[in-house]
């Protein structure tokens, strides 16, 4: 599994969100993305990078005239790897500019990863029934089979983002808040107006150095046998929810809903 592909299926599995890798890639919603074909021609699965090829809302080919919408409401996003990452308090001295009070997370494995976002708002279509209305005249202008399209944004005012490249992998920073520690898959200790100051950093894939409106999720779909078809947990034999799977959705039951 190679470093994209463990962050985005990390990540899910917590906030059936799909993590954009790397995270601040510029990214709209109504951009159609791809993640590349497997050896059977379909889409792959939407873990890791992918690339950018038009947008369905102003792009030169597609001007759907689509509407969206900006959530009045924001949420914290804190994950880390579980059983992975540790934080202990820096050594003063030990690296240039560290100092008595800052702390440092340990990385034990290749690809842990740590994400702290603050207020992150939605930005989303806001009539998906009208986006599968729209594309019926497109049906046939391109495999789209091959893509997925951005229905729905996430970005974080503020965001610390690490993942390392290899093991034991370090990120000093200096916090306003005190005590910080690691509970299961999250940084406890800290709250809303925590602010982070990265000092040093070693053995990183990438860092995101708590900066400003970081793009760090979106929500996909495809446009299948002229269908809109989400993406999202789907349940296995047993009942339970812990695949991704593209799944069909049935407007009907959201309209009753």
């Amino acid at each position: 599994m190679n470093l994209g592909e463990k962050y985005s299926k990390s990540i899910l599995k917590k906030y059936d969100l799909v993590p954009i890798y790397y995270p601040g890639t510029e990214v709209s919603v109504g951009d159609i993305i791809s993640y590349d074909t497997n050896i059977l021609g379909n889409a792959k699965k939407p873990f890791g990078t992918f690339q950018i090829k038009g947008n369905l809302i102003n792009g030169e080919t597609y001007n759907l005239g689509l509407n969206t919408i900006v959530d009045k409401h924001s949420k914290p996003y804190n994950f880390v790897s579980e059983n992975e990452v540790t934080v202990t308090a820096a050594i003063a001295g030990e690296l240039p500019n560290i100092a008595n009070g800052d702390i440092k997370f340990n990385f034990g494995k290749e690809g842990s990863i740590l994400l702290y976002g603050v207020n992150g708002k939605e930005t989303r279509i806001a009539d998906q029934f009208k986006l599968e209305s729209l594309l019926q005249p497109f049906s046939k202008d391109r495999d789209w089979n091959d893509f997925y399209i951005v229905t729905s944004v996430i970005i974080c005012e503020k965001a610390l983002i690490y993942q390392s490249n290899e093991n034991n992998g370090s990120l000093y920073v200096s916090a306003s808040a005190k005590n910080i520690k690691i509970a299961q898959d999250g940084i406890d200790n800290i709250d809303a107006d925590v602010s982070f100051d990265v000092k040093w950093k070693t053995k990183q894939a990438f860092s995101i150095d708590w900066t400003d409106n970081v793009a760090v999720f979106m929500k996909l779909v495809q446009f299948r046998r002229n269908k809109i078809r989400d993406f999202e947990k789907a349940a296995n034999d047993n009942g339970n929810k812990n695949e991704f799977e593209i799944t069909e959705i049935n407007y009907q039951t959201l309209l009753e809903s």
